[in-house]
Formats: C-alpha cells, sequence, structure tokens
C-alpha cells in the first residue's frame, strides 16, 4: 500500500486535517493511505518518507523541503465549495453583504472566488482575516456571515450564518496524486468519479473531461492491446507517455532493471535510453529493423509524431518473430516444446517476501551454477525456473522441462540421456539423442527431483560433475553445455539423513537454493493472484469474501486459489469450505466469528467508538471502509458482513448514527459515555 503524507504547517485546525486525511483514505481506498504531519512538531533532522507529498498550502513548501527525501512528487492541495451545500445562498436578496469566514484570510479569498466560480453572483463577499479583530460596529456592515466547516471563527455579532460545509479537495488534486502514484485501476478511478458526483453537478467541465478522457482511453487501450503489435509512444526525449499490455508486460519490465523501476516508481518516468536496444531504434532504417530482447526477436518500427515540421514524440511498434517463423519454417522451440513461456514480469505478486524471492531467483539467473528450487506443491516452482532460464544468458537456447516422478527409471534414463542403436526392443534403430543433448547450450528442469531411484542420482552425479553423458547401450561419452535447475517439494536434507538422497548428489544440486514461499507465507499476494485469474469478475467479490480468501490456510497453494477462482468464475460463490476455517486453517467452532477471535466484542466497540469519535467533529462522519481500515491498523481484521452486524448492534442502541452517503457514522452522546466508560476497563 502507498503512503501520501499530508503536510501542514501547524496543527491548528485538526478538524481539518482529520477530514482531508478521511477524504483522502475514502478516494484511494486499499490502494494507498494518508498520514498528516505538523511541520512545527518535526525535529530539524527529521525525515518525511512517502510515495507523494500533499502540502497544504504552496507557502508550506520552503519550511517542508529540509523534511522530504524527494521533490518530484509534491501535489499543493486545491480546495472547492461543495456546490449541493449552497442552496441556502441562492434565497439570499441580490446586494446582500456577506462576510466569507476561513480558517486563513488566503482561504477565505480561495473560498470567495470558488462561489464565483459556482455562478453565485448577487452577493457581495467579503474576506475574513483572523489576524484582524472585528467589532460589533464592524460587523453591522454585513447581513450574513457564510463560513466553509468553521463556524467557531465567526465573531459573535452576527445573527445569521450560513455553514455550507468543507470546502472538498478538488478533483484536479486527485488526478495529480494518482498519476503520481501511478495508480490507474478501476477502483480508484470509480471512487473519483463518486467525489465529483458527491460534491457538484455531474454537468460540470471537470467531470465531463476526466469522464471523456477515461472513455476514450479505455476504447484506444483495447484496440491496441488486441493488435499483435506492442506499442509505445515517447516524447521527443524518449520519455515513455504511453505503453501498451504487450510492451508492458513482455518487453519493459523484463527489461529495465529493479532498481530503475524502484527509483522512478512508475513505468511511466523511465526512459528507452536506458534500453540495451535504443541503438536499434534510432538508426537510419526506421522500419522492421531486428532486435534481440531477453531471449526473443522483435520486428522495430519508429514513426514519427509531428504537428507539420515539429516533432513531437515517436510511436514504437514491436512484433514478435515468432509469428513469422511459424509460417516460414518450423522453430525448434515451438515444434519440440523446448521453450521457457514465462518471465519474471509474469509472476503476479504482492508481498515482500515474494519480492526476496524473485530477487534471489535474478541474481542466481546471472550465474551459471546449478540450482534447486524448493517449496510446497503448487507454489509455482516451475514458474520460477522458466524466469531465470528466461532472465539468464542461455534465454536463446532451449528450456526442456522434465518431471521426474511421472516416468518409470527405465524410461527417465532414455529420455534423458538417450540409446544407441538396438540399446532395447523397441529402440530406433538410428537411436536418439536424450534431453541433456538436446538442451545443450541451454537448461534442463529436473522437476520432482527428490523422486529418482538410487541409480538415477548415480547418473546425475556423474553429469554435474563431468558435464558429459553416456547414452544407454553406449560405450562413449558425450559433452553437453546443460544447465541445470532442479525442483522439490521435499526436504533434502531430511532425506539424506534418512538414506533416501544421495549425499553428495544433494550438496551438488545445491548450489543456489530458491525457496518458493507457501501461499499462508504471503497472504497479500492472493487478492492481486485472484484479480488476475478473475479479470473483469474480480468485482464481484465482497469484502466478506476477501476475508475468507485472505484467512484460508491453502494447503494447495496457488493451484489450489487458481481452482477457487474458476469454481468463483462458475458459481458466483465461493466454496462453502473457505468459510469455516481459521487463519492456521482449522476449522472453527460453531458460531465462532472468522478473523476475530482474538478480540472480544466490547474491545471492537470500543476501538470503533474511538475512531468514530475523530470524525463526528465534521460536517460529516466517518464512512465503513475508512472504519474498517482504521481497525487494521490496530491490528482487528474484520470481515464487512461481520463490521456491519457490530455497527447495526451499536446504532440500535443509541450509540452511534449511521447516515446515507457521505454523512456517515457519527457518535452520539451516549456513545461518548460509554466511550469514556470504556476507557477505564481493563483491557
Amino acid at each position: 500500500m502507498k503512503k501520501i503524507a499530508i503536510i501542514y504547517s501547524t496543527r491548528n485546525n485538526i478538524g481539518l486535517s482529520r477530514f482531508i486525511a478521511n477524504s483522502v483514505d475514502e478516494v484511494f481506498d486499499e490502494y494507498a493511505y494518508a498520514k498528516n504531519y505538523f511541520l512545527d512538531e518535526l525535529s530539524p533532522d527529521y525525515r518525511i518518507t512517502a510515495d507523494a507529498y500533499l502540502l497544504t498550502d504552496s507557502s508550506v513548501i520552503t519550511p517542508a523541503r529540509p523534511h522530504l527525501d524527494s521533490f518530484d512528487n509534491l501535489v499543493v492541495l486545491s480546495r472547492d465549495v461543495n456546490s449541493n451545500n449552497i442552496s441556502p445562498l441562492d434565497s439570499l436578496p441580490a446586494g446582500t453583504n456577506a462576510l466569507v469566514v476561513n480558517d486563513s484570510y488566503k482561504s477565505s479569498i480561495e473560498c470567495m472566488y470558488s462561489l464565483y466560480n459556482l455562478n453565485i453572483s448577487h452577493i457581495n463577499f467579503f474576506p475574513f482575516d483572523r489576524e484582524i479583530e472585528l467589532s460589533e460596529k464592524d460587523c453591522s456592515i454585513f447581513d450574513v456571515a457564510i463560513t466553509p466547516g468553521e463556524p467557531h471563527l465567526i465573531p459573535p455579532f452576527f445573527s445569521e450564518i450560513i455553514d455550507i460545509g468543507p470546502r472538498e479537495i478538488s478533483p484536479e488534486t486527485f488526478f495529480r496524486l494518482t498519476e503520481i502514484l501511478s495508480l490507474d485501476n478501476d477502483k480508484v478511478h470509480r471512487n473519483i468519479i463518486k467525489h465529483i458526483k458527491d460534491m457538484s453537478d455531474p454537468g460540470i467541465g471537470t467531470y465531463n473531461t476526466y469522464l471523456n478522457t477515461l472513455l476514450k482511453e479505455r476504447v484506444y487501450n483495447r484496440f491496441i492491446n488486441a493488435s499483435e503489435l506492442a506499442v509505445i509512444i515517447v516524447n521527443e526525449r524518449y520519455d515513455i507517455i504511453f505503453a501498451s499490455d504487450k510492451a508492458n508486460s513482455k518487453i519493459l519490465h523484463n527489461l529495465l532493471s529493479k532498481r530503475d523501476t524502484e527509483a522512478e516508481g512508475s513505468l511511466y518516468k523511465l526512459n528507452l535510453r536506458q534500453t540495451g536496444w535504443f541503438h536499434v531504434l534510432v538508426s537510419d532504417q526506421t522500419k522492421d529493423k531486428l532486435a534481440s530482447i531477453y531471449g526473443e526477436r522483435y520486428l522495430i518500427s519508429r514513426e514519427a509524431i509531428s504537428v507539420m515540421d515539429e516533432i513531437l514524440g515517436y510511436c514504437i511498434t514491436l512484433k514478435s518473430e515468432k509469428p513469422v517463423q511459424s509460417q516460414e519454417q518450423p522453430s525448434y522451440k515451438k515444434t519440440d516444446g523446448m521453450t521457457a513461456k514465462y518471465n519474471f514480469s509474469d509472476i503476479v505478486h504482492g508481498s515482500t517476501v515474494m519480492e526476496q524471492c524473485i530477487n534471489s531467483a535474478k541474481t542466481a539467473a546471472r550465474t551459471e551454477h546449478t540450482v534447486l528450487v524448493t517449496g510446497q506443491s503448487g507454489t509455482g516452482k516451475e514458474l520460477i525456473a522458466q524466469s531465470i532460464h528466461n532472465y539468464s544468458q542461455r534465454a536463446d537456447a532451449p528450456f526442456i522441462a522434465v518431471n521426474c516422478a511421472a516416468l518409470p527409471e527405465t524410461l527417465l534414463e532414455s529420455e534423458l540421456f538417450g540409446y544407441e542403436s538396438g540399446a532395447f526392443t523397441g529402440a530406433k534403430k538410428s537411436g536418439k539423442a536424450g534431453l541433456f543433448e538436446q538442451a545443450d547450450g541451454g537448461t534442463i528442469f529436473l522437476d520432482e527431483i527428490g523422486d529418482i531411484s538410487p541409480q538415477m542420482q548415480i547418473s546425475l552425479l556423474r553429469v554435474l560433475q563431468e558435464k558429459q553423458i553416456m547414452r544407454v547401450g553406449g560405450t562413449s561419452t558425450i559433452s553437453v553445455d546443460t544447465r541445470v535447475i532442479a525442483a522439490t517439494n521435499k526436504n533434502l536434507a531430511e532425506e539424506v539423513k534418512k538414506g533416501n538422497f544421495r549425499e553428495d548428489l544433494f550438496y551438488r544440486l545445491n548450489v543456489i537454493t530458491v525457496n518458493v514461499p507457501a501461499l499462508s507465507a504471503r497472504k497479500d499476494d492472493i487478492l492481486p493472484l485472484m484479480l488476475h485469474f478473475l479479470g473483469d469478475n474480480y468485482s464481484s467479490l465482497t469484502d466478506e469474501d476477501k476475508e475468507f480468501l485472505k484467512l484460508y490456510a491453502w494447503p494447495g497453494n496457488v493451484r489450489e486459489l487458481e481452482s477457487v477462482a474458476t469454481y468463483f468464475e462458475t458459481f458466483k460463490t465461493l466454496p462453502a469450505y473457505l468459510n469455516i476455517y481459521d487463519e492456521s486453517g482449522n476449522i472453527l467452532p460453531a458460531g465462532e466469528t472468522p478473523g476475530i477471535p482474538a478480540f472480544d466484542i466490547e474491545n471492537i466497540k470500543h476501538q470503533i467508538l474511538d475512531i468514530i469519535s475523530s470524525g463526528t467533529q465534521l460536517s460529516h462522519g466517518i464512512g465503513r471502509n475508512v472504519l474498517s481500515k482504521r481497525l487494521k491498523d490496530r491490528g482487528i481484521s474484520i470481515g464487512d458482513k461481520n463490521l456491519r452486524e457490530i455497527l447495526k448492534s451499536m446504532s440500535d442502541n443509541s450509540l452511534i448514527t449511521i447516515g446515507t452517503g457521505r454523512a456517515g457514522m457519527r457518535i452520539t452522546s451516549k456513545g461518548y459515555q460509554t466511550l469514556k466508560i470504556l476507557s477505564y476497563m481493563p483491557k
């Protein structure tokens, strides 16, 4: 989850700071969270680390600079009046003199401009400056005081006060944050559209411009991504402006290093000059230039995009040479199955532990050493093995996968090492090259290596030691340059102790070990994987469904998760067995609530009251999504269904009120009393 640091000069207006943070949390939901910082409370050497910095005023930029790690992800907050709240102003007589009261003179002027932009032109607005004390005589020239959620700042001499509610974060601010955070996804777009609709007339220009741009982009992407071409659009400096899905998944993410992508934070901040094939791109030839990119050959074309003689950028297309080869002549990779289809960029993940596994595998890939991939069944060991091959210097050579447990010993030996003419009944007269020979120069992947027989272990040891094989029935050795990647779901060290696996072979295989963690150890991967498996159907998952998915132990790992996704796609519901397991995979006792066994209901109610109380000082309360996120920050994870039931119970007992839409939840006087009592109870 990404972090947005909201920076204020002081804590003078705590209600406003909570309102802004809650608004940011509601729009970015589970993809980003807001945290408030107050400059007058920070020590001189304190550094604020975040993915984006939201400055509440341009005057904050200079004092904030010593505390920031980066200066290319700054956004200055702008706010607009909610047009749904200004109807009381329409009934004021023309020529009414109104004092506009906000927390600073500058904010008062900004509020005035927002009102003028909403065509409130029949009122004479005057900005309030809290630094100047107004007397009763001074205030007598005004007919009314208008304030955006700051009635406590109004001088005590006004009989008529109109509170138009706090100014909302402007859509432009959210657009800029979305761009910086690279959060181009449906949920964030949906929340921004909802925010715009909630604060103003859907017919306004901002809404139409945003929606129309979004519609065009989706249509363009649909047609571009349906093409067999990978498309990249750059400006005249070759900064990436747009990349199609094929360019992202097959070319750019493979090509650009992790350091580059992390340093910049977004693919679209990268420059094609960083690529190894840039020299091909800018050669005199503009069409069908040939380049090899991570083991795959592409025909590259570049077309200038210009206005008259002024070049604005370039449209670059890359077409895989594979379809051409398959039409003109057979490719050994296509016909013999000697291909590795997957790359590291194909490994869907969101967890730190899986990122560490991939980084280890990338390091191993750049060597020529034997690699042992370990992990439970269904974790994706072959996916790692194929990615290692495609990331290595052998990417252009064959990749052959063998399931050692699927073949009997006699057949496995002849398959791996080949045989000579007449070696056994049914053998071809010409003999046959084994898989080690066929993989010469490339990689052989020996899956389920822990299941091979003692005799096969001896034969394999010879290959690893001498880089030579002998065909079945043969008398001479054949040198091979074949890299071995092996995989097992067994603990080979334990198998050595039991006498089931040769110690010398174990040490030959165990040069570099890459352990693929079980899905239960990388819960942050579950929802990204479900999104990958379900596609558009992912939006049908409820919050409760997601909780069940995260609580289940997944003994079948990713393979089982994919089966569950198929079940959900077919029946539009999760299998019933997921609902009765706790986080350790144990069956829950009847009536026990998944997700909250460690917290009693009274403590949860206490935390809910405490969280909601901080949101009831403004014109609207706190939303359920924000509440759920705040509870998770306190170590309490509750499914949406369970949370609804607890909130309904609290509402029935008059501890809180639950409004519709942005009204949210507010704490009642009885709720405050209960919170006070619960605060003194032992935890």
